[in-house]
């Protein structure tokens, strides 16, 4: 047999078992299309434990970025069960808790627009304005109550 008859043969075996494999793999495919995962997102503003005179669009644009830059780390709620949170040491804070709760507004927001040394806990005054930075320690401070009153008897 030729080297050209060989390679043709090579050639069409080949062919015909690429055609069996995606024959095989076609019967593995789900007849329903899968589900898309559940959308994670910053708990909404709970409207039982708002401050008096709190400005509801500040807090919801406060929820609006800490969706986007905290989520990942500190949780839909914010206790520090975010996706990324198990691959840090140490674990993100729990926002909620007695120690963040007991922390000045003044920490809060340098924590937010510095981050914390020695920690994933990246500074965002490259990203937020202090305002901006204000409304996220506004929604901080919404799910810290919303938790205290979860917990309280």
């Amino acid at each position: 047999m030729s080297d050209a008859a060989s390679t043709t043969i090579i050639f069409c075996a080949g062919l015909v078992l690429a055609v069996v494999l995606a024959l095989a793999a076609l019967a593995f495919v789900p007849e329903q299309p899968m589900a898309e995962p559940p959308m994670k997102v910053a708990q909404p503003v709970n409207f039982d434990v708002l401050n008096r005179g709190a400005n509801i669009a500040d807090l919801e644009r406060g929820r609006s970025y800490y969706a986007q830059l905290c989520l990942p780390c500190h949780g839909a709620s914010g206790r520090g069960y975010g996706e990324w949170a198990y691959r840090m040491t140490p674990r993100p804070a729990d926002l909620t808790g007695e120690r963040t709760r007991g922390r000045s507004d003044e920490r809060l927001h340098a924590a937010i627009g510095e981050g914390i040394p020695g920690t994933a806990m990246r500074g965002w005054k490259d990203r937020l304005s202090d305002l901006q930075r204000g409304q996220v320690l506004d929604y901080v401070r919404h799910l810290g109550r919303v938790e205290s009153t979860r917990t309280a008897p």
